[in-house]
C-alpha cells in the first residue's frame, strides 16, 4: 500500500507540473518552469491528489455509483479537499516567506485571495476525472511493474526529490532574510528623509512635494497593508534611481544606506527564479518602494 501511495504521489506531482507549466507558459508567452522545485514535480498536486483519492474511495463505498447524486457529491468533495490544501499551503508559505505566491483577489467569489470559486470548480471537476479515469490507469501501471525494479526506481526518484527540496528550502530561507532586510533598509531611508526634510535648504516646492508623498505613504500604510506585485526586480532599481535623482541631498551623510540597499538588491537577484516561476507573486513587504513606483506611474 505504501509503495503504491509513493508511486501515485510521484505521478500526480508530475502531471500537476505538466499542467501548470503548460498553462502558465502559454498565458505568459514564454517557458516557465512552474513550481518551487527545479525538477518537474509540484508536491502540492501530489499531496492533494493522494488525499482526494482516499476521500473519494471512502465516498464511493457509501453512495450508489454512477448516479447523478454521486457525481455531484464527488465533484463537491474533490473541490473541498483540494481547496483546503491550496488555502493551507498558501497561508503557511506566506507566513514562512513573507510572499504570497499566487493570488486570486482579482477573481470573483474568492476567500482572502487564497482560493476562489473558479479554481475550486476546476479542482472539483478535475479531481472527479482523475478518480474515474486516470487513477485506474495509474493503478494498472503500478501493478505491471516488477516490485524489485520499482523499489530501486522509487528510491532514486525520492532521493533526488529530497535533495531538490532541501536546496529549495535553503534558498527560500535566504530569500526571506534578504526580503526582510530590503524592507528594513527602505523604511530606514524614508525615515531619514522625513526627519531631515524640515532642515534642508531645498526649494519650497520640492520639500512640500516630498513631505506630501511621505504623509500619503504613511497614511496608506496605516489604513491598509496592500499586497503588491513584484515586477521582476525592476521596481527595486526604479526606487534606487528615484532616491538618487530627487532626494540624494536629503540623505547626505547616510549614503551607506543606499550602498547597503544596492548590495542587498544584488543578493535578491539570485532568487529571481522564484519570480519567474510565479510572475504574479505579491508581497506586503517593501511598501515604500511600491508607493514610489505607483506615484511615478500616476504621473
Amino acid at each position: 500500500m505504501l509503495n503504491q501511495v509513493a508511486w501515485m504521489f510521484m505521478m500526480y506531482g508530475l502531471m500537476g507540473w505538466l499542467w501548470e507549466t503548460s498553462f502558465v507558459s502559454l498565458r505568459e508567452g514564454r517557458f516557465i518552469n512552474r513550481g518551487f522545485l527545479r525538477g518537474p514535480l509540484i508536491p502540492l498536486y501530489g499531496f492533494a491528489s493522494i488525499t482526494l483519492l482516499l476521500t473519494m474511495d471512502w465516498l464511493s463505498k457509501r453512495l450508489v455509483l454512477n448516479t447523478v447524486f454521486y457525481s455531484l457529491a464527488a465533484v463537491l468533495c474533490a473541490a473541498v479537499v483540494a481547496s483546503l490544501w491550496e488555502y493551507g499551503i498558501s497561508y503557511l508559505m506566506e507566513k514562512a516567506f513573507k510572499t504570497r505566491w499566487w493570488d486570486y483577489s482579482h477573481l470573483r467569489f474568492n476567500l482572502n485571495g487564497r482560493i476562489a470559486l473558479l479554481p475550486s470548480t476546476f479542482w472539483g471537476v478535475g479531481g472527479f476525472v482523475l478518480w474515474q479515469y486516470v487513477n485506474p490507469a495509474l493503478a494498472r501501471g503500478y501493478e505491471r511493474l516488477e516490485l524489485q525494479e520499482y523499489r530501486w526506481v522509487l528510491f532514486v526518484l525520492y532521493a533526488v526529490l529530497s535533495v531538490d527540496a532541501a536546496v529549495t528550502l535553503s534558498e527560500l530561507i535566504q530569500y526571506r532574510q534578504v526580503l526582510t532586510r530590503l524592507h528594513n533598509v527602505s523604511e530606514g531611508i524614508f525615515d531619514v528623509m522625513a526627519s531631515r526634510l524640515e532642515r534642508i535648504e531645498e526649494s519650497f516646492d520640492q520639500r512640500e512635494a516630498l513631505m506630501k508623498m511621505l504623509r500619503e505613504a504613511r497614511e496608506e500604510l496605516r489604513l491598509k497593508a496592500s499586497y503588491i506585485r513584484l515586477e521582476r526586480m525592476s521596481d527595486f532599481g526604479e526606487f534606487t534611481g528615484y532616491i538618487h535623482s530627487t532626494a540624494k541631498s536629503i540623505l547626505e551623510g547616510h549614503e551607506n544606506r543606499l550602498e547597503e540597499f544596492t548590495e542587498i538588491l544584488s543578493r535578491i537577484r539570485k532568487h529571481k527564479r522564484f519570480y519567474k516561476s510565479f510572475p504574479n507573486a505579491v508581497t506586503r513587504k517593501l511598501p515604500y518602494i511600491h508607493f514610489v513606483i505607483r506615484q511615478k506611474k500616476k504621473s
